[in-house]
């Protein structure tokens, strides 16, 4: 039995009230059984693992920039009513579920860091769940991060699709409404989401094995490999004198002789036997592996480094484009998910939606641009383009203008009014 006073080897093992619930038996038949490492190796002979990948610094900055630029990201519940004949949208504040997702999942955890956290398992690992605990309403008073190394699903004699999920020796089955779960691309039905890394191990193979040739490099002071010729026989003890002035000078970005001249006697010379880096195309090499790993997680190349084909013109297209096609499918992804945390009643009428417009806040001009042609469109009143720059209202500003004179919409093409002559 599991206690709250445990200690578990990971920082977030999901709620330890909760998962002691479910003990073993498990469910009959696993729907994804685990294989890692015991397929084919990659041809580069590197194995990268999904941990190890973040050591790759164009993995680190894909997963970086796309689990912060989506969790920074305002998500709200919104619910849809209709008042007097007409359909109006509004921020569902007075519900539960409205702060637990905007701020805090739960009490050790901010609604930043754990969509963070989400979002770097599922473009690693593919899969990203968490544990939802409700109360006996069945409304949602947590949300527990799990780690999906450690979970099975599995489809019970019933059908049903539950998930065995491992806490030190101890082997908890939740059932799928006790799980939020966030699948990447899939090739298994939908069910199961692929991991990236694994799925592309040979272009992640091959990467690893290019930075340990640079460093290897470097450990031999950026020099080629090579032998060193002497005239004549030396003796044992000239030989290791010889060998080891020559490695402590050469040998190393930090040894003493870094860049340094060599000096050799008696008539010794070198003669290089590796290919240099130019020949070996090792810089090329890296920026087509930087370009294709860029690729996989579908980010501009700007993003992760690579500005040698930005300009000031395609910048800010590729950023939009950044939007539009890495985004915003995962804005959709994670929402319909997390629609699943509401009843099938509250699903008739409320839903979760990313506010992408935050993205404009470091582009003051395009923001107020737009905002602007939204108010002399009659689209947006003045006090809801104030509340985007959180202003208070102003007693005049809940009427919509338009015409682009600025007038009360309301008021659009009728006569002006006639001022009274004064008696």
């Amino acid at each position: 039995m599991i206690s709250p006073g445990d200690s578990f080897s990971v920082s977030y093992a999901g709620a330890p009230e909760a998962l002691a619930r479910n003990a073993v038996p498990s469910p009959v038949s696993t729907v994804n059984p685990r294989f890692l490492w015991h397929r084919e190796e990659p041809s580069s002979g590197e194995k990268v693992s999904q941990d190890d990948a973040l050591g790759i610094d164009t993995v680190f900055s894909c997963c970086n920039v796309l689990s912060q630029s989506i969790a920074s990201l305002p998500l709200d519940l919104y619910r849809v009513s209709r008042k007097k004949g007409q359909e109006t949208t509004e921020k569902a504040r007075n519900h539960r579920l409205f702060n637990s997702i905007k701020r805090r999942p739960h009490p050790e955890m901010t609604s930043f860091r754990w969509r963070q956290f989400m979002m770097v398992e599922v473009l690693l690992r593919g899969n990203s769940i968490s544990q939802i605990l409700r109360d006996d309403s069945g409304s949602v008073t947590g949300i527990y991060p799990l780690l999906w190394d450690r979970a099975t699903m599995k489809r019970r004699e019933s059908g049903e699709i539950a998930y065995e999920y491992a806490v030190g020796k101890t082997r908890v089955v939740l059932d799928k409404s006790e799980v939020l779960h966030i699948r990447g691309i899939s090739n298994s039905g939908g069910l199961v989401g692929m991991s990236i890394i694994e799925s592309l191990r040979e272009s992640f193979g091959l990467t690893r094995a290019i930075e340990k040739h640079g460093g290897k490099t470097f450990a031999n002071g950026a020099a080629p490999s090579g032998v060193l010729e002497v005239p004549e026989e030396l003796s044992d003890e000239a030989y290791e004198r010889l060998k080891s002035s020559w490695n402590a000078r050469q040998q190393g970005a930090s040894a003493s002789g870094y860049r340094s001249t060599a000096i050799l006697e008696g008539g010794t010379k070198f003669s290089g036997l590796s290919m240099s880096n130019e020949d070996a195309q090792f810089l090329e090499t890296r920026k087509y592996q930087r370009s294709q790993i860029a690729s996989f997680f579908s980010m501009p190349p700007h993003l992760v480094g690579d500005f040698e084909h930005a300009t000031f013109s395609n910048i800010e297209e590729m950023g939009r484009s950044f939007v539009q096609h890495t985004l915003r499918p995962w804005f959709e992804n994670i929402e319909q998910e997390l629609d699943l945390l509401l009843t099938e009643k509250e699903r008739e009428t409320m839903y979760f939606r990313h506010n992408a417009e935050a993205l404009q806040r470091g582009n003051f001009a395009a923001m107020t641009q737009g905002i602007g042609t939204l108010i002399n469109s009659a689209v947006m009143t003045p006090n809801e383009a104030r509340s985007k720059f959180e202003m208070n209202a102003h007693p005049d500003g809940d009427v919509l203008l338009g015409n682009g004179t600025l007038v009360p919409i309301s008021t659009a093409g009728q006569e002006p009014q006639q001022d009274q002559p004064q008696q």
